[in-house]
C-alpha cells in the first residue's frame, strides 16, 4: 500500500524554491531597466556591494535593496 500523505509531502517539498540571495549584472540591468554597460558601470562604483567569484560579478539582493533605498531618498 502506498502512503498518499508521504507522496504529497514529497511533491510539495520539490515545488518549494529557495529565494535568490544574489543576482547577476544582467539581472540587475533588467531589474533597473538600464543598459548592460550602465549596470557594469554601476557595480564598479564605490559603495555598491558586489561579490566576485573569478570573473563573475554577483550582487547581494539585500545589499542592492539597501543601496536602492539609500540612493532614492529625496535630497
Amino acid at each position: 500500500m502506498v502512503d498518499v500523505e508521504a507522496k504529497t509531502t514529497i511533491k510539495i517539498r520539490r515545488k518549494e524554491q529557495m529565494e535568490k540571495t544574489t543576482m547577476s549584472v544582467q539581472e540587475l540591468s533588467a531589474q533597473m531597466g538600464i543598459s548592460l554597460p550602465k549596470a557594469y558601470e554601476l557595480v564598479k562604483s564605490p559603495g555598491f556591494s558586489t561579490i566576485r567569484i573569478g570573473t563573475r560579478i554577483l550582487i547581494p539582493v539585500d545589499a542592492y535593496k539597501e543601496w536602492l533605498l539609500k540612493n532614492s531618498a529625496h535630497r
